[in-house]
């Protein structure tokens, strides 16, 4: 009688064969798992010695690394660190360039017929606490003769989730918990027909 033999899969391997979206999946699962088992001695917002102290962006930081990197599900080749505030931002929001402004410039959000640029979202119980979002330049898209912006069809931007942390009620050691949440951000803007009604 042949005998079974189990199959030897390490972590690693087991991980990457679920794909991104599960693997996310059983990250928040597990965190909310985890948490529920901190609330049976964890005080919201309140511990023996008093109020409760943020965490240290250090700690916050490596937190988040652990959990996986800061992307959306399928969204491939995106790194953590071009969702950071890294100095270009708007301070003032720009208006649509078409015409002869339209169109031109190194980088693609310049150059697209459906132009888009950067602001901060910012929200001070979520880490990171500044993110970078996209917004449009155009209602329209830079379609028309010589780039100018044609109404017909129209720019929107393009929602993703991404991993964050978000602060909760409880309180650790004197620490606010942070525990894994999910964030829709704009990325980029594109040009789609009208919606019809």
């Amino acid at each position: 009688m042949s005998q079974l033999h189990p199959i030897a899969l390490d972590h690693s391997t087991f991980v990457n064969s679920l794909g991104p979206f599960v693997h996310l999946q059983l990250v928040l699962l597990l965190a909310v798992l985890h948490g529920s088992c901190d609330a049976a001695w964890d005080s919201p917002g309140k511990h023996r010695g008093g109020a409760c102290a943020e965490p240290s962006d250090n700690k916050l930081r490596m937190q988040l690394r652990k959990l996986g990197p800061m992307i959306a599900p399928g969204i491939g080749g995106s790194r953590e660190s071009s969702l950071l505030v890294d100095g270009t931002e708007d301070v003032q929001r720009r208006s649509c360039p078409s015409g002869a402004t339209g169109g031109k410039g190194k980088d693609i959000k310049d150059r697209s017929v459906s132009p888009w640029s950067f602001t901060v979202n910012q929200d001070s119980l979520r880490y990171p606490r500044r993110i970078k979002e996209a917004y449009c330049l155009c209602d329209g898209c830079l379609l028309g003769h010589d780039g100018q912006e044609e109404r017909s069809v129209m720019s929107e931007p393009f929602f993703t989730s991404i991993l964050v942390l978000r602060r909760t009620k409880r309180c650790h050691h004197g620490r606010y918990v942070y525990k894994p949440d999910l964030e829709t951000i704009a990325l980029f803007c594109t040009c789609s027909a009208q919606q019809r009604s």
